[in-house]
């Protein structure tokens, strides 16, 4: 699963939405939702992926660092990049 950024870093209201984003696609994949959206992704690796539009500046990079562990945690795999034009 893809997600978006398209918002510059240095801000803690951008981290909060990014957060909440990732939660909710996290909720989607526990609660099982995924499977029945898209019954052909049982048995296969489940990802999800943030491409931001902007490189992340320090605080960023924490903030991504952690959501990976978090994410690790939860049998899942978290990547991110940003979007080169």
């Amino acid at each position: 699963m893809s997600a978006t950024d398209h918002l510059e870093w240095g801000n803690g209201e951008h981290l909060l939405a990014i957060q909440e984003k990732l939660n909710c696609y996290l909720s989607f994949i526990e609660s099982g939702e995924i499977f029945e959206s898209y019954p052909k992704a049982k048995n296969n690796e489940l990802k999800i992926e943030l491409v931001c539009k902007y490189e992340p500046d320090h605080d960023g990079i924490q903030f991504l660092q952690k959501c990976t562990e978090v994410i690790a945690g939860a049998g899942l795999v978290f990547n991110y990049a940003v979007h080169k034009n």
